[in-house]
């Protein structure tokens, strides 16, 4: 057994020991150093006692269900839903899931890539997976269930979300959608670069005067609560469904002859069949329609910092992925400086 150090975390020091090949992590709630190292020594002494209480780390499958209740109010439901898909998948690999906590490591994260790789999943959904597993630990982290996260790293090549809608993609797109409400739903995405959900939960009292914008009031941050200003053809397919809007009915977007809202994966799985009809790339999601709006405003000259407002992204380098001023551009920036 020996001491590994004293750290502090958020004020107070917190002292990690090992025993066995074991991490012990345990806060001593004080903020002075030396009362910190006599309270480590009688950790210490208690453990070569056999009077401390040694919890071994849980294994993945286990904490799992603590990391799902402890996100559940922490998320907005889709990405909760989204966390949850990751977990069956996750510990669906037996090495994985019995794994102790502390024992996961790159190689084992390489382990599931190449199982995932055999089962026929898409670069992107594999990477999905491992940025949840990379979550998972550092919650552990947090409740100091370990000491370190492993470097993971996922796959090269994704690209199912770099996909761009041309014009004529979205035409085939609104023509080979069997639901009406698609017909709008597509191009309203395209227009306005709305995340999935948002669109879904979209209602009338969140459309402005004249249908000129539509306000986000949720959100995973306070960045995604934004007001977005709508295109003129944005604008044309709010006041046609408000012409055919159900009374009572408060979404903007419906099914069930206008009575029922929709769900995300009621658009996904709509729009995935319109795309297979219309016979454009499997690469095509409907996430492709955020990406292209991103595009075309980055393409126009668009700022990043008006993308970042519009887009509704914390961070403001997800703007600049699609700020790529051409020659004509920078030209124009600096005569400006001759007025």
């Amino acid at each position: 057994m020996r001491c590994m150090s004293l750290y502090k975390r958020g004020g107070t020091y917190s002292s990690r020991i090992m025993r066995g090949g074991v991490t012990i992590t345990r806060s001593l709630g004080v903020r002075d150093k030396n009362a910190a190292r006599r309270l480590e020594a009688s950790i210490i002494t208690r453990l070569a006692e056999g009077k401390f209480g040694l919890v071994e780390p849980p294994t993945f499958e286990a904490f799992c269900t603590d990391f799902l209740n402890y996100v559940v109010s922490r998320v907005s439901p889709a990405t909760y839903v989204a966390y949850t898909k990751a977990v069956t998948v996750l510990t669906s690999l037996p090495e994985l899931a019995t794994r102790r906590l502390d024992r996961i490591n790159a190689a084992l994260a390489d382990r599931f890539i190449d199982y995932r790789r055999e089962a026929g999943d898409a670069i992107e959904t594999i990477n999905l997976r491992i940025r949840v597993l990379r979550r998972i630990l550092h919650v552990a982290a947090e409740r100091e269930l370990i000491t370190k996260v492993p470097r993971l790293h996922g796959l090269a090549g994704g690209n199912q979300r770099e996909f761009v809608i041309s014009d004529t993609d979205e035409t085939l797109l609104v023509e080979a959608a069997v639901h009406p409400t698609m017909k709008d739903l597509i191009p309203f995405y395209a227009e306005t670069g709305l995340r999935r959900e948002e669109a879904c939960e979209l209602l009338w009292p969140d459309v402005g005067d004249e249908e000129k914008y539509i306000q986000v009031k949720d959100g995973k941050t306070k960045n995604s609560r934004r007001r977005i200003p709508l295109s003129a053809k944005a604008q044309a397919i709010i006041r046609l469904r408000k012409q055919n809007r159900k009374p009572g009915v408060p979404f903007v977007f419906t099914r069930h002859e206008g009575l029922h809202g929709i769900s995300p994966d009621w658009a996904t799985h709509n729009f995935a069949a319109a795309r297979d009809k219309a016979g454009i790339s499997k690469e095509c999601v409907l996430h492709s329609t955020r990406h292209t709006a991103a595009t075309r405003l980055g393409n126009l000259g668009v700022s990043p910092s008006v993308l970042q407002k519009l887009f509704g992204w914390s961070n403001i380098m997800m703007a600049m992925r699609y700020c790529h001023p051409d020659s004509e551009q920078l030209t124009k920036a600096i005569e400006r400086l001759n007025k």
